[in-house]
């Protein structure tokens, strides 16, 4: 619905909703909702965010280390293998204007869940998760937030181009009185050709809808309909608590970290063309000691150090541009000597 109110612009679109709702069957004020929403997202008056974590800082604190200039996490750079200084939590993994508008109102939406990821990693670090299922239910909303609100969706969403106007008129079966009168009002005149007026106005349609899709509009207004397509895949999962069986072992983590493989561990996600509903599991770090993935049964598992090195692999091939890791653990040296990665052609908006 928001496609139709960004692409006929939404005081026409408002016009329409009772024809929308007998058409589609959607409740009136669900569609009045959609078009007070997608009118409070385009407001240019609304406050910004500039600087917005990519993962939570909560997270990204259990990477680091304390030290007299705040708390400090290693990054190392996918594609170059340049380590810079220590990076703070407060910088790593921050993008300017991801969300590029009512990003304001989104980081609070947001943070109201995040509140509570500190108490439910910290539960299963020392293995009390199982007993509180509320917690269990906190990192379940951590996974399906960091899939939701991500570069990877982001620049699927891109590619995508905005849903199937066409497909989605069709769907909702609009009269053809209408498409004549939706014709004139957006033309200025009269088509009886049904077939024409139908064309042009779903030419007009998809351009001023991709204009939403390269300005981050539909973006914001998606990043919703991901997380709670995300929650309802994950919350039928039981959950594996992942630790390395090395005290020498550890854990990093990107700026894309969550990973959705397949059986074969070949495909990480959705834009390897793997949809979160089709993947194996869902697998991401924690803290440099803990990992949790999606699983048939709850369990604790030690993991050797050949599938610690396998999950920080598919941190380094899902990262956008960094991964961090807590400055003094051995991964500083192992990264200094890592086969460099080039992630760029994952990244390009087709």
């Amino acid at each position: 619905m928001a496609s139709l109110a960004l692409g006929f612009g939404i005081s026409a679109f408002e016009q329409i909703i009772p024809t929308l709702s007998i058409a589609s069957g959607i409740p009136i004020v669900e569609l009045q909702d959609a078009a007070t929403f997608c009118r409070e997202v385009i407001d240019p008056n609304q406050p910004r965010v500039s600087n917005q974590h990519l993962v939570t800082r909560s997270i990204l604190k259990n990477f680091s280390v304390h030290t007299q200039s705040g708390y400090q996490l290693r990054e190392f750079l996918v594609a170059t293998g340049l380590k810079t200084r220590p990076t703070s939590v407060k910088r790593a993994c921050t993008v300017e204007n991801f969300v590029k508008l009512d990003s304001q109102r989104s980081e609070e939406h947001w943070g109201r869940f995040e509140t509570r990821f500190p108490e439910a990693i910290a539960s299963a670090e020392n293995s009390t998760l199982f007993s509180r299922p509320d917690l269990v239910e906190v990192i379940k909303d951590l996974l399906a937030l960091h899939f939701a609100r991500s570069y990877e969706i982001q620049v699927a969403i891109q590619n995508i181009r905005g849903p199937g106007i066409s497909d989605f008129m069709t769907a909702v079966g609009l009269d053809d009185a209408w498409l004549v009168q939706a014709h004139l009002d957006r033309f200025g005149f009269e088509v009886t050709d049904l077939v024409v007026a139908r064309g042009r106005l779903e030419a007009a349609v998809s351009q001023e809808f991709n204009s939403h899709t390269e300005s981050g509009v539909y973006f914001r207004l998606r990043i919703p309909d991901y997380f709670q397509g995300a929650r309802e895949i994950v919350t039928n999962s039981r959950l594996q608590i992942l630790r390395p069986s090395s005290a020498n072992d550890e854990f990093l983590i990107g700026d894309n970290p969550l990973i959705t493989p397949d059986i074969t561990r070949s495909r990480l996600g959705i834009l390897d063309g793997l949809p979160i509903a089709n993947a194996a599991t869902v697998i991401m770090p924690l803290s440099p000691k803990v990992s949790v993935a999606l699983a048939r049964q709850d369990s604790e598992e030690m993991i050797n150090e050949e599938m610690v090195r396998e999950l920080n692999r598919f941190q380094m091939q899902k990262a956008m541009k960094s991964v961090f890791f807590r400055p003094g653990s051995n991964l500083e040296t192992t990264m200094a000597t890592h086969v460099l990665i080039d992630n760029k052609a994952r990244w390009e908006v087709h």
